[in-house]
């Protein structure tokens, strides 16, 4: 992720967007369009987190995790 340079958070608001497949949100509520920035910065910081930690890129780290993913369902009641 970009950190230094004029228009580093622009180009990696595009990126987290691309990645996710984020697309753009009607907010209906006062509330909900105070939180979509904030959640989207939080995007951006969890994103640099991933990748210094992992030392490869977000889209790569993506493609990995969705190899391990896993659902448990179980019948009956449970404990």
């Amino acid at each position: 992720m970009p950190t230094a340079g004029p228009g580093a958070s622009g180009r990696a608001f595009r990126l987290s967007e691309h990645d996710l497949r984020a697309r753009p949100i009607s907010h209906h509520r006062h509330e909900s369009i105070d939180a979509h920035p904030t959640i989207g910065v939080a995007v951006l910081a969890v994103t640099g987190f991933v990748e210094d930690a992992t030392g490869s890129s977000i889209t790569r780290f993506v493609r990995i995790a969705m190899r391990y993913r896993t659902a448990r369902r179980r019948a009956g009641p449970t404990p």
